[in-house]
């Protein structure tokens, strides 16, 4: 694989990464707090990473680069991370302003 090539798949990777996240990141500007939009951006935002991350795994496949197995992790933990945002905010117990106390240390021990 050519390095122009390599080069524009690395691109095209964060690219699709980036664009991912900006639309959680704006559906959960607009939702406020409605779990169906929410849950329509967070779709969103892992089916594109999801097409980035097997773009990175077949170009892998093809000739193998540390520099796409790592962009293949972040892009996991960019999807366990929007995962856990999501299941945190609306299935958890309580949201944390609701705890007797606004503490983040106390928050971590009830949950």
């Amino acid at each position: 694989m050519d390095e122009h090539k390599m080069r524009k798949v690395v691109v095209l990777s964060l690219a699709s990464t980036l664009l991912a996240i900006l639309f959680f990141i704006f559906g959960r500007t607009i939702s406020k707090g409605n779990i169906l939009l929410d849950l329509v951006y967070y779709i969103l935002s892992i089916v594109l990473m999801l097409i980035s991350v097997l773009a990175l795994y077949n170009n892998n496949k093809i000739q193998s680069h540390k520099i796409f197995r790592y962009l293949m992790l972040v892009n996991v933990l960019f999807m366990a991370l929007l995962t856990f945002y999501m299941v945190n905010n609306h299935f958890a117990v309580l949201p944390l302003h609701l705890y007797p106390s606004s503490s983040r240390f106390t928050y971590l021990v009830l949950f």
